[in-house]
């Protein structure tokens, strides 16, 4: 090139002339050329002072800021060029978090959720590239701040698989996915108590914001980043009150929302949409979605075949367009073994605690929070409260709640709740456990009603009274003593409180076996019942049906609820079956099958049995001279066996037997594998006898003063 041929306004003209020389051929303050020697530079060198130069003369205002904007940026590209911009101390919460998330035509585009926030809204509809946005967010704010400064609250409801990389951050104290509503619902009703923990924490300590150097615990910045907004909303429409409140006082709280959506507008209403300042927009569908995020229609014009292009608005001035840089997983990888997460050993503190352990003892009952008050009532297990992130000690105290219906299917904990009732409450009042027993349960309700009727109580009379598958019981009693177990169980349930006695009822499912029986309990316990429908009949809602549930965990109140494990070597009490048939005195028994009963009883007890069926006229006839009987050999009994069509066709001889004079003993009569029916036609009883026991060959016993009696026949 010759020298006339440069362009005008080159002041200095330097000619190389080979590896080690060169000639200023032209300078305002030389007249002659000059040789010298140049000193080389590595190409690096070089680089980075054409950078240093293209930084000043832009500063200069020498540079035309019409640049192009890329098509794809490495988030790795951006995060090598970003300074110390936390120059502050890296332990307490940073006064800015500001972060390169893209390239505009000035350069890399910088967020900041403290400066433009508190809070921001990304719209953009499918394939616009929201959760590449998100991810690279997260990841550069973790490549920029510690996890002492910043946590991340990562919410998916797309399965989770956008932001699973993104939970090996150390920042990260939780991934919430649609996956699990009960786990989701629980771990986002925990938010609110977070507020207030962070609340009491800067009231204690007298500080302003969390960046207040008063305060002895810093607390760290919680980012909670929503993917598919609307969705959660959509399952969970009771939340938008929950964040409408973070968005309005998360500010100096230093608690900070990312809501992404594909349509933002209908679904973050204004209450929430006036806290978020921040505003970045993908492509979108149509203007009305552009205007609801940025306020002007620019993202609905956005190309499709460019994901990643972003639109920022901020109340300092119009849109800005940048693309958003991609983040791998290995970009991630290199963020997590950074020196600045690394090496930090910090381990964030969750905004939640873990789920209830499915094993409860009696140690975690001590460790357990409880309020300054004292505990009232009888502890049985451990409360879930996810609104105060905390555990509390789970209290049964009749006197507050009421009889308390317990609904459970098979190996759901009932038995063992009411155990453990029984040996917690047995050192502070008088406490009777029935099992699921036909004969123990109804002579219980029989004595306590009668009890509580009467007001016969004393001081040794049961207080609590548990009643273990009390639907089971009702299901092997006979309709009449169904019908009559009811009456007394409602009656008790109505009547009892009054007398002091407080009724625990454990069923398997809600059925109309006890009508009106939840109403009659003023609380209920909802164990693992075998499906949703099970759940609802019983009084539940379908959110709180969780499929999964251990044995002894329920459902109290809305709260779940984890019972005590079984202790260790549980007896069972066993049932006790009296033999009262009568010592003395002829038995007429009414058997079902006269000859077999009549011959086991000759065998065991070696004594000679009549058979009324086999008898003719003038033996049957001879038991009805008067004296008779009282003239038999006073070692021999008197035993007369026969079925009940036999005996009512004796009626005279019955009647003969069964009455007494001075002389002679009135007959006990037996009812041996009989029905009610016999029974009422040979006794001329309407009272129900107590109900027997099927398979224990139990027999009832009208004694001749006529009590009814249950009964084992010999043998």
């Amino acid at each position: 090139m010759r020298l006339e041929d440069l362009p005008p306004g080159c002041g200095t003209v330097v000619r190389v002339l080979g590896p080690a020389r060169a000639q200023i051929i032209r300078s305002p303050n030389r007249a002659r050329p000059l040789d010298f020697c140049p000193e080389l530079l590595a190409r690096a060198e070089a680089v980075d002072f054409a950078v240093s130069l293209a930084g000043q003369a832009k500063s200069a205002g020498l540079v035309s800021t019409t640049g192009v904007i890329p098509d794809m940026v490495p988030v790795m590209q951006l995060l090598e060029h970003v300074t110390d911009a936390a120059s502050f101390d890296r332990s307490v919460a940073p006064p800015t978090l500001a972060c390169p998330i893209g390239v505009g035509r000035d350069g890399p585009a910088y967020l900041d959720l403290v400066q433009s926030g508190p809070h921001a809204v990304v719209g953009g509809t499918t394939g616009s590239g929201k959760s590449e946005l998100l991810t690279t967010w997260v990841a550069a704010l973790a490549a920029t701040y510690s996890p002492r400064q910043v946590n991340f609250l990562l919410v998916d409801f797309k399965g989770g698989a956008a932001f699973q990389p993104l939970a090996r951050l150390p920042h990260c104290v939780g991934l919430i996915t649609d996956l699990d509503s009960n786990a989701a619902t629980r771990a986002l009703a925990s938010l609110g108590a977070e507020l207030r923990y962070r609340e009491r924490t800067l009231s204690a300590a007298g500080a302003r914001d969390v960046t207040d150097v008063r305060l002895e615990h810093p607390l760290p910045r919680l980012i909670i980043v929503v993917d598919e907004f609307a969705t959660m909303l959509g399952l969970f429409p009771e939340l938008h009150a929950l964040f409408v409140d973070i968005a309005a006082r998360g500010r100096s709280l230093g608690v900070h929302l990312i809501l992404c959506t594909q349509r933002p507008a209908g679904i973050v209403r204004d209450a929430l949409l006036a806290n978020c300042s921040l505003r970045l927009s993908l492509r979108v569908n149509n203007r009305a979605d552009s205007q609801a995020v940025i306020g002007t229609d620019a993202a609905a014009g956005l190309a499709p075949n460019q994901p990643g292009r972003c639109l920022v608005a901020t109340e300092a001035g119009e849109p800005v367009l940048c693309q958003v840089a991609t983040t791998g997983e290995l970009d991630i990888a290199s963020i997590v073994a950074a020196p600045l997460s690394a090496s930090c050993g910090y381990v964030p503190r969750r905004p939640w605690l873990d789920a209830l352990p499915p094993i409860v003892t009696e140690f975690d009952l001590d460790a357990a929070t409880v309020e300054k008050a004292p505990v009232t009532g009888y502890p049985v297990g451990l409360l879930d409260e996810p609104e105060r992130q905390r555990y509390c000690v789970f209290t049964y105290d009749p006197d507050s709640d009421g009889h308390l219906l317990v609904v459970g299917g098979a190996g759901s904990g009932k038995s063992t709740l009411l155990h453990t009732l029984a040996r917690v409450a047995e050192h502070r009042v008088a406490t009777h456990l029935f099992t699921a027993d036909v004969e123990s349960v109804w002579d219980a309700l029989a004595s306590l009603s009668a009890r509580v009727e009467t007001g016969q109580q004393t001081s040794a009379s049961p207080r609590l009274v548990l009643f273990d598958d009390f639907d089971s019981v009702c299901a092997r009693w006979q309709p009449d003593h169904r019908l009559a177990a009811v009456d007394l169980l409602v009656g008790l349930l109505r009547d009892g409180p009054a007398a002091g006695v407080h009724v625990v009822v454990a069923v398997q499912r809600h059925t109309s076996v006890v009508p009106g029986l939840a109403a009659l309990c003023q609380s209920t316990l909802l164990l693992k019942l075998p499906s949703v429908q099970d759940h609802l009949a019983a009084g539940g809602q379908s959110a709180g049906y969780i499929a999964s549930l251990p044995p002894g965990g329920g459902v109290w109140r809305s709260l779940r609820v984890q019972l005590l494990a079984p202790t260790p070597g549980l007896i069972v009490p066993a049932v006790v079956v009296p033999n009262s048939l009568p010592a003395e005195g002829p038995l007429l028994i009414v058997s079902s099958s006269p000859t077999s009963t009549a011959t086991r009883l000759r065998n065991v007890m070696g004594v000679p049995v009549l058979e009324l069926a086999g008898t003719s006229g003038p033996e049957a006839s001879a038991l009805l001279v008067p004296g008779a009987v009282g003239q038999a050999d006073a070692a021999v009994r008197l035993i007369v066996v026969g079925d009940a069509e036999t005996w009512q066709a004796h009626w005279t001889l019955l009647a003969r037997l069964r009455g007494s004079t001075s002389s002679e003993q009135a007959a006990s009569l037996v009812f041996d594998r009989c029905s009610l029916s016999d029974f009422r036609l040979l006794s001329h009883r309407r009272e129900l006898p107590p109900p027997l026991a099927p398979g224990r060959g139990r027999v009832w016993v009208l004694h001749s003063d006529g009590e009814v009696t249950r009964a084992m026949l010999p043998g």
